[in-house]
């Protein structure tokens, strides 16, 4: 059988963010499925900078390019129109990196050092990090000039690639779901410390994250 799936691209607030991080969407891993991309924010002055056109050019064609070829060549449907598998091999180098990164993750996993807001996120990783590789060792075969290169033949420089941008998306949760949670932790000590003193509503709020 055919099965479908939508990836979702888009933008969202900080604070409207911080809305997610119930303790339900942690539970149920929600948030933990998220590829999040925080970088620092930065206003830049006014200028008059434009991007080339045969650049935005040179992607659409390159795009459309790579999808016909997938679409011609490496997608094959049987008989009854269902669309085959192709199974990926991993060569002898690249499993032994696999092998690493996993354990690697695994150690994490098991840290009393890890926060462990973020461990519910970290087994994530562990399904992400073959489909990175993947899909730049698809791109990286399209893009090479030698013919003995196949997408289904995951080398050991697409697992290392996976690797670098997983720990990017890894780095990006921190900074974006711990600090949402310690907002969340203060905001709840604040509203239980309701009628008490002022004095008394700060000691809670600075138990609740002595760091700040």
């Amino acid at each position: 059988r055919r099965v479908l799936f939508r990836s979702v691209l888009g933008g969202i607030q900080p604070s409207i963010f911080d809305q997610f991080n119930t303790d339900e969407n942690k539970e149920n891993g929600f948030t933990d499925r998220m590829l999040i991309s925080f970088p620092d924010l930065y206003v830049d002055v006014y200028n008059e900078n434009e991007i080339d056109v045969n650049i935005t050019y040179w992607y659409d064609n390159y795009i459309q390019k790579f999808f016909d070829l997938v679409k011609r060549e490496w997608v094959q449907f049987s008989n009854e129109d269902d669309i085959k598998s192709i199974i990926c091999i991993l060569t002898p180098n690249a499993k032994k990196e696999w092998i690493r990164i996993f354990n690697n993750i695994s150690e994490m996993q098991n840290s009393d050092l890890e926060n462990e807001y973020m461990k519910s996120m970290l087994p994530k990783q562990k399904s992400y990090i073959p489909r990175f590789a993947m899909l730049l060792n698809a791109l990286w075969a399209y893009d090479s000039d030698n013919k003995d290169c196949y997408m289904a033949t995951i080398t050991p420089e697409s697992m290392l690639r996976a690797e670098k941008l997983s720990n990017y998306f890894i780095n990006m949760s921190k900074k974006v779901k711990i600090e949402s949670q310690d907002k969340s932790d203060m905001r709840k000590a604040i509203k239980s410390d309701q009628g008490k003193s002022k004095f008394d509503s700060f000691k809670a709020l600075y138990k609740s994250n002595e760091k700040i």
